[in-house]
């Protein structure tokens, strides 16, 4: 189940990271810290972090189904840490998390920056309902002592991974006739993006109705659809055959219902990873 959140303004994000030995060298999590448990079949999750005013961080909770009633039970027997005008935030107990709400792929957090570059570890501390004037939904807070910088976004179980940190930026409308051409739809949005050492482009293009992810080699290929609407995609430090892996602030159209999806490559096409979880054995994995 898609954990769903109702904004009037789908935020714009742009990543880059220079792929220097230095930042090689922070992307990787160290092994010492891997915990009892967690191997290279792990699933591993991966999600945006976002900030309190009060300066915890956190990343969106992904529920399975479950009822409205359960909802607003979990709600009565929580306990209030905050409410204001804007925002109203209730603590769930964790026993009543577990039975409904997916934790796997987080038995170790690591935290990285814009440049893809690992900042630190965290661990989860305690789980929220959080309501504010724009939207609603369920997190898992993270306790993280020894940030070195500013989080962007987590992994979870990341020791495994082989992580590739590489130059991505937003680049000039070069390809827009061949795109055309090759939808045969009128585009009303396209952005288009570069990464450096792949040498290939990619381009976010959304019809009235249809969004596609186009790669751009030596000519250009579908490489994702959806009836849904693509706002922004952001490359991550890890590649799934030989293509980089997505987060993709996504939502629907003439809607203002957004969210976040993980987008894989399964060798053909991306698809949507179930829960934004990842599948390590499916990743390039660091040399044991």
């Amino acid at each position: 189940m898609r954990s769903f959140f109702f904004f009037y303004i789908l935020p714009i994000f742009l990543f880059s990271c220079t792929g220097s030995t230095s930042q090689q060298n922070e992307t990787e999590p160290p092994r010492a810290e891997v915990r009892i448990g967690v191997t290279a079949d792990s699933l591993s999750f991966v999600g945006s972090v976002k900030r309190f005013a009060s300066g915890e961080y956190y990343a969106d909770l992904y529920a399975f189904e479950f009822p409205d009633t359960l909802a607003e039970y979990l709600r009565k027997h929580g306990t209030l840490i905050s409410e204001d005008a804007e925002t109203r935030r209730i603590e769930l107990p964790e026993e009543l998390v577990k039975p409904y709400f997916d934790l796997s792929g987080m038995a170790t957090i690591a935290f990285f920056n814009e440049e893809n570059g690992f900042i630190g570890r965290g661990v989860i501390h305690h789980f929220e309902w959080v309501s504010d004037l724009i939207s609603s939904g369920y997190s898992v807070v993270f306790s993280a002592p020894d940030m070195r910088s500013v989080p962007d976004y987590v992994i979870g179980n990341a020791e495994f991974l082989k992580l590739h940190p590489a130059r991505f930026e937003e680049v000039s409308d070069t390809k827009s006739q061949k795109i055309q051409k090759l939808l045969g739809e009128t585009i009303n949005v396209q952005r288009n993006y570069t990464i450096e050492s792949l040498k290939q482009s990619y381009s976010v293009v959304n019809t009235d109705s249809t969004s596609y992810i186009i790669r751009s080699g030596q000519s250009p290929e579908i490489v994702f659809k959806s009836a849904d609407f693509i706002g922004e995609l952001r490359p991550l430090a890890i590649r799934v055959k030989g293509e980089p892996v997505f987060l993709a602030s996504c939502g629907r159209f003439e809607s203002d219902v957004t969210w976040e999806s993980l987008l894989v490559y399964n060798g053909r096409t991306y698809e949507e990873a179930p829960q934004n979880r990842l599948r390590n054995h499916e990743a390039e994995l660091r040399a044991q």
